[in-house]
């Protein structure tokens, strides 16, 4: 533990420091360094924690969130994972949520994908049925873990939910899902689905008058098309996503159409 974040949770005891100082002589705990206490084995930390009555393990955990908060005030990204344990085990379910989003996000940057995972599926978890936008955003960034991790079938039910949600909110919504949908079906081999699916995008691009992301769905067109060995329709389908992408200055989208071509 911090002894920052200690003091600041207990500030009202002015015998704290001497605590923890006399806790270390008889051996409880010891310093790692001038913030930092290590306990001396792990059954103390245990036992002094379960001695604890529930309502005031709720309170100190609500307390060592809060503490947190104030003591990293101007960096918390990196105890984003604390604060959802610590909401959690306090019963503070907005802010549980609300960190566990964030701690999913950060380790989704840092490509820890199994911490990805557990923090966003207890987002998803904490979010109400009906909160659709809020859900939406959470199985995006989750079907993009499962993708990166190759877990297709998981990946599969969350991409049938996307679909189920997006009807639900707007055609930019689902233009992304039909977009997803045609590279799962390009990466697991269903190439004439890919097809559709990316025909699906282009069309509701068009509608949408979305130059960008008709440009992303004639590039997923052209290269399923390439894999059915349909070479004159990927040609034409990648030419137009060239054309479209310098018009929406993509150059991911020009360049992925160049070589593709």
């Amino acid at each position: 533990f911090e002894v920052q974040v200690l003091l600041q949770m207990l500030q009202n005891d002015p015998d704290l420091s001497q605590k923890i100082h006399s806790a270390a002589q008889a051996q409880i705990w010891s310093a790692i360094n001038e913030i930092r206490y290590l306990f001396k084995h792990a059954l103390l930390r245990d036992s002094a924690y379960t001695m604890q009555l529930r309502a005031r393990r709720h309170e100190l955990h609500q307390l060592a969130a809060q503490a947190i908060e104030q003591v990293y005030a101007h960096d918390l990204e990196p105890h984003f994972a604390d604060l959802a344990y610590h909401y959690g085990q306090a019963n503070h379910v907005a802010n549980e949520r609300f960190y566990a989003r964030r701690a999913g996000e950060q380790a989704l940057a840092q490509f820890a994908n199994t911490e990805a995972i557990a923090h966003l599926s207890r987002a998803l978890e904490l979010t109400a049925e009906t909160d659709y936008e809020t859900r939406y955003d959470l199985l995006l960034l989750r079907e993009r873990v499962y993708h990166m991790v190759g877990q297709r079938p998981l990946q599969q039910q969350d991409l049938d939910t996307l679909q189920q949600i997006a009807h639900e909110l707007t055609a930019k919504q689902r233009i992304e899902v039909a977009l997803r949908q045609s590279q799962y079906a390009e990466v697991t081999g269903v190439y004439q689905t890919a097809v559709q699916t990316a025909e699906t995008a282009v069309s509701l691009a068009q509608n949408n008058r979305d130059n960008a992301s008709e440009a992303r769905g004639y590039l997923a067109w052209g290269r399923a098309a390439f894999r059915l060995a349909d070479y004159t329709t990927a040609a034409l389908q990648l030419e137009e996503a060239y054309a479209l992408a310098q018009e929406a200055h993509l150059p991911d989208v020009e360049a992925s159409s160049l070589l593709n071509l």
